[in-house]
């Protein structure tokens, strides 16, 4: 078993990484999602216990993966986890960076969910608000529980589709 300790280093690496990453400017493209092809991969939730009870069919483990795009003067980072204990609890992580000077009011990140071959699952957005200039924002959402529970319906991959803003 990995401790907390070592999970929390691998998950600041992970971060300084992403950070760098979207320092360098991305290929323009009119669709995020085009940027982003292949699968993300499961990981588990950093804050689940040790002791938690694995799932009968848990999927692979693919453990500090970030995705990164940018998006004009936008910056946007996730990734997203199951629970170890609740088979059915999936978690988006997304962190927009505002690399621009004017402030902005509302942030819309819309994913597209995929199943485990490839057939898409439907859509998960979130949203954020008053992202000041030069500054960056989190958040964390729950996503349906359809898109954790082990049938058809498991979300296996997951891409930004849309960033809307204002």
């Amino acid at each position: 078993m990995v401790s907390a300790g070592v999970l929390l280093v691998l998950i600041v690496l992970v971060s300084a990484l992403a950070v760098r990453l979207l320092s360098t400017p991305a290929a323009n493209s009119d669709n995020a999602a085009d940027m982003l092809a292949g699968r993300f991969g499961w990981q588990w939730c950093p804050e689940e216990s040790a002791s938690a009870v694995t799932p009968p069919r848990a999927a692979p483990i693919e453990t500090g993966k970030v995705r990164t795009v940018r998006q004009g003067a936008l910056g946007v980072e996730w990734f997203w986890c199951r629970s170890k204990s609740r088979g059915d609890l999936v978690v988006l992580h997304a962190r927009v960076t505002n690399y621009g000077s004017d402030a902005i009011d509302r942030v819309l990140l819309d994913f597209s969910l995929y199943g485990e071959d490839d057939s898409f699952l439907g859509h998960h957005s979130v949203a954020m608000r008053k992202l000041e200039g030069h500054g960056s924002s989190s958040v964390e959402d729950k996503l349906p529980t359809q898109f954790g529970d082990w049938t058809k319906w498991t979300a296996w991959s997951m891409k930004l589709a849309n960033v809307d803003t204002n």
